[in-house]
């Protein structure tokens, strides 16, 4: 198996891993895999994959912000109210898609592969 196909299929398990944490009302759980899918997108230069991230981190924020009640939940106390780790997400995200666009158009390798 190449690195690129297990690369893809992690960033894939880790995108689905989110959603269902998310319909299950983890949204930690949800926030971290999509971090982790995010980190998977980054590493392999693909604007593509973090673009989608980004646009499932919008439709939870926006889930959350829909069914959470007006005080924090256990989950998400602590963290900015019920969308804050889901904004700080999304703000790591323009970053880093700014960084890997700059990087792919000056040819430079993205991130660390330490296995």
């Amino acid at each position: 198996m190449s690195a690129e196909l297990a690369s893809s299929e992690l960033f894939d398990r880790l995108v689905a891993d989110s959603e269902s944490a998310f319909g299950h009302a983890y949204f930690k759980s949800a926030y971290h895999a999509l971090a982790g899918a995010m980190h998977c997108a980054e590493q392999d230069g693909d604007t593509a994959r973090l673009r989608l991230v980004a646009g499932i981190v919008r439709t939870q924020q926006t889930g959350v912000e829909a069914a959470s009640p007006a005080t924090p939940t256990r989950d998400t106390a602590g963290m900015g109210g019920p969308t804050g780790f889901y904004q700080t997400l999304q703000r790591q995200l323009t970053a880093t898609i700014r960084v890997v666009e700059l990087r792919n158009s000056l040819g430079m390798r993205t991130g660390l592969r330490l296995l």
